[in-house]
């Protein structure tokens, strides 16, 4: 799913379960900081990642307090967005294994 600012971003982490965020840092209603500590309060696991065109310390030490993946900056770097998506990638795929094995665990108990 796409939006065209971040109110239209915050409406559809609202809507619909979300498990990864792509923001930029600067967008028309709500940035893309205040975007991602909503989202965070909504989905605590979500996964976050920054682009930027701002190389600020601020942006990143609160990208950083936030959990963000990474903050890439623009013009985007391919190889490190690549990386940064299967980090991400990963992250969902264990989170999602270790659940399953979690319930399995309960089943048993039962």
């Amino acid at each position: 799913m796409q939006a065209d600012n971040g109110k239209a971003a915050l409406d559809i982490l609202k809507e619909k379960p979300v498990d990864i965020l792509l923001t930029d840092i600067k967008m028309p209603f709500i940035n893309g900081m205040e975007l991602a500590t909503k989202a965070r309060d909504i989905y605590p696991d979500i996964e976050i990642l920054f682009f930027s065109g701002y190389d600020h310390f601020e942006y990143v030490k609160t990208a950083l307090s936030l959990r963000a993946v990474n903050y890439i900056l623009k013009p985007i770097n391919e190889n490190e967005f690549y990386k940064s998506i299967l980090t991400i990638i990963n992250t969902i795929h264990k989170r999602e294994t270790q659940a399953e094995i979690t319930g399995l665990m309960l089943l048993r108990a039962i």
